[in-house]
């Protein structure tokens, strides 16, 4: 992920925005990334480039930063706290929530992504679900969702995936709350990740009831 990019496209909302941002760069977790983008909500901010369409049967709530040749088609929903970059294209029926898309980004119709950060460059086919309450949880009123990094330990209540660069999702793929997929990677249709870290350049597949990962050489 290139956090830089963030704070340098949002430099209008210096101030609010991307001082909290800045802090958060210079870790190595995206976790708190996502977190910064409350602020967003508590200034109820929103900056929309002129050079982006947006239907008019799409809805775009306040606190929300839309950059440059973006195109949001018919019953698009783009909620709170959301920032998209440029040249960032959301297809029919599909919402974004409370989370950031890097730019050249192609989010298909009917694509559900919550609390998670997309990286440049990536394709979602149809129907695809970045779940962010894990379906394993017991309490889903009160979802709690630990995750170890690089040996520390993240606890979140809500987090959905985290997708690196260039890569490319198949449609009606579901990926559990927790997914952290490395650049250049592809999964392949009508699969379900579970919870997890996936190397760059990952082949997902799935097979029978299992997993296939794989290094991808490209």
């Amino acid at each position: 992920m290139y956090i830089i990019d963030l704070f340098i496209a949002i430099q209008p909302h210096k101030d609010i925005i991307t001082e909290k941002i800045y802090k958060y760069s210079r870790t190595n977790f995206p976790f708190d990334l996502l977190n910064s983008l409350d602020l967003l909500n508590e200034n109820k901010i929103s900056d929309i480039d002129k050079t982006t369409y947006i239907s008019k049967t799409a809805k775009i709530e306040q606190g929300v930063y839309i950059g440059k040749n973006c195109k949001i088609y018919d019953n698009a929903l783009v909620r709170k706290g959301s920032i998209i970059l440029d040249n960032v294209i959301i297809g029919h029926c599909s919402e974004v929530s409370h989370s950031v898309v890097f730019s050249n980004t192609n989010i298909t119709h009917k694509v559900s992504i919550a609390d998670s950060v997309i990286g440049h460059n990536c394709n979602l086919g149809a129907n695809v679900v970045l779940s962010n309450i894990s379906f394993l949880n017991k309490d889903m009123r009160n979802p709690n969702l630990n995750i170890k990094i690089n040996n520390a330990n993240i606890s979140l209540q809500k987090f959905g995936s985290l997708i690196g660069d260039n890569t490319r999702i198949g449609m009606n793929s579901s990926l559990d709350s927790g997914c952290i997929i490395g650049k250049n990677s592809l999964i392949y249709p009508n699969t379900y990740v579970r919870s997890g870290e996936y190397i760059n350049n990952s082949l997902i597949k799935a097979s029978g009831k299992n997993i296939i990962k794989t290094h991808r050489q490209l």
